[in-house]
C-alpha cells in the first residue's frame, strides 16, 4: 500500500496494488500471513496487565481492533519449523512485524497506545 494515511502503509512499496486498508475510528489493523504453510501458524495477544488473551488467530488474518496497552504476542508453529515467512503486523506509529524464524514457539513485546 502506497497511501501514507492507510493502516497498512508500506514506505517501500512502489506499485499501487489496491491493498490499502482503513480501519476508521482510530482502530489498529492487525494482520498475519504472507508466507507458506499458514495452517501451521497460531498466535495470541495477551494483555500484560491482566494476563488475559485479548485477541487470537492464525494465518491469514486481517481485522481492525480498538485496543491499547502493553501486550505479549505468543507465537506458535504446529510443525516446529517456524512461520515460513508469515508475519504478524500492526502499525501503531511503530511498525511491529513479528514472526518465528524457527521452532515451535516464541514471544514478542507489543505496545499500543490505544484510542
Amino acid at each position: 500500500c502506497m497511501a501514507e494515511t492507510a493502516e497498512n502503509y508500506n514506505p517501500d512499496a512502489n506499485v499501487d496494488d489496491g491493498s490499502c486498508q482503513y480501519c476508521g475510528g482510530g482502530a489498529y489493523l492487525i494482520e498475519c500471513g504472507g508466507g507458506s504453510w499458514a495452517s501451521e501458524v497460531t498466535w495470541a495477544l495477551v494483555d500484560n496487565a491482566s494476563g488475559e488473551t485479548v485477541l487470537a488467530g492464525g494465518a491469514p488474518y486481517s481485522e481492525c481492533h480498538n485496543i491499547g496497552g502493553d501486550f505479549t504476542l505468543n507465537m506458535q508453529d504446529a510443525y516446529g519449523d517456524g512461520w515460513n515467512g508469515n508475519l504478524w503486523t500492526v502499525n501503531a506509529g511503530t511498525l511491529y512485524s513479528e514472526g518465528l524464524t524457527t521452532g515451535f514457539s516464541g514471544t514478542a513485546e507489543i505496545s499500543l497506545d490505544g484510542y
